[in-house]
């Protein structure tokens, strides 16, 4: 007796079009980034049709440890950029985070949330718009 294996399905489209795929300089849009790139020692699973991420849970476990040192690196280099401007501590003041905060972030001893990683890139691009969080936050 033969056994016939079926293909997976897309749960977008419902065709049977899903396929691995592995290779390097993959990019996925997940967790509030645009482009994160994604591991190339596992495959990604994507309908040839519609085009759409087939997530397992082993995608899903890299794709979140992919996105914590995505945003972790973002507020390193934000931080670094924004150092020029004003010290750690006052930033830290002006931001309303816990005294020594930042500088836990930067030796890799916590993990930061992806708003203040938005935050502290919007800010690293235009240092001059500080002064406003004076202006706004007592």
């Amino acid at each position: 007796m033969t056994l016939i294996r079926q293909r997976p399905t897309c749960r977008c489209c419902g065709l049977p079009a899903v396929r691995g795929r592995w290779g390097k300089r993959r990019r996925a849009a997940y967790g509030g980034r645009k482009e994160l790139a994604l591991p190339s020692d596992f495959p990604v699973w994507l309908c040839r049709q519609s085009r759409a991420l087939c997530l397992t849970p082993d995608v899903v476990a890299a794709l979140q440890a992919a996105h914590r040192e995505s945003v972790r690196q973002s507020v390193v280099k934000s931080l670094d950029e924004l150092s020029r401007w004003c010290s750690g501590r006052k930033l830290e003041t002006r931001l309303g985070v816990s005294q020594g905060y930042f500088s836990r972030l930067k030796h890799g001893k916590g993990q930061p949330s992806t708003v203040l990683a938005i935050l502290l890139e919007l800010l690293a691009r235009d240092p001059t718009r500080l002064s406003e969080l004076d202006d706004h936050w007592a």
